[in-house]
């Protein structure tokens, strides 16, 4: 991750809004992710769209403010992208939340949107090297056209 931020713990985020109400905090995931749980009065800007740069300056054009943003946590890289995504833009107080949505839920703090916590992230089955069977007849593939980078 780029060295042009600094983070922030849940403890210290809450702290931080309560002490100054109007600090920027952008939720990176999916606007499906978004209304179904944020922290409140996050705004989204999910990293991976190909909007991502208007949406974050529609949010918050000056970029000598400080942009607070976080992503999923535990082992999603939504952070790590955004940090590279804003210091390109120009963004000079870039402050990520330490362990993103699953460390503010984990640490008790207040959430907003239809669901009381975050979804767990998907499991993904570990494969023993070797050959694997397709059950074509059985399997899908689910394609969701964003960008990564």
């Amino acid at each position: 991750m780029s060295e042009q931020y600094t983070t922030m713990s849940p403890q210290e985020l809450a702290a931080a809004r309560r002490d100054e109400p109007s600090h920027v905090v952008i939720d990176l995931l999916p606007p499906e992710s978004h209304s179904a749980c944020r922290i409140p009065a996050a705004s989204n800007a999910c990293v991976h769209e190909m909007a991502f740069a208007d949406k974050v300056a529609e949010i918050e054009p000056d970029h000598q403010r400080p942009v607070i943003i976080y992503g999923a946590g535990g082992k999603s890289r939504d952070a790590e992208v955004a940090v590279e995504k804003l210091a390109r833009l120009g963004y000079r107080d870039i402050r990520v939340l330490e362990g993103g949505l699953a460390a503010w839920h984990a640490a008790g703090l207040a959430l907003d949107g239809e669901q009381a916590a975050p979804s767990p992230p998907e499991a993904v089955p570990e494969l023993a090297d070797g050959h694997h069977e397709v059950q074509a007849e059985e399997s899908k593939i689910l394609w969701i056209g964003r960008n990564p980078n």
